[in-house]
């Protein structure tokens, strides 16, 4: 009775530990994505900028 309820503890424990791991790399792959984006944004405005020396 009694190490039954230790090792729920354990396994609720664990598995809260393995979600907040999971959000937290659910959040840096948004960030990541993010990123990609703002680069690509900034690109794109080099390019417009570059073509407007050009000619």
């Amino acid at each position: 009775m009694y190490d039954k309820k230790i090792l729920n503890l354990g396994i609720s424990e664990n598995s809260n530990r393995q979600g907040e791991l999971m959000r937290k790399s659910r959040e840096q792959i948004r960030t990541i994505k993010i990123e990609e984006e703002d680069k690509k944004c900034r690109f794109k405005n080099l390019n417009k900028q570059i073509i407007l020396i050009k000619s």
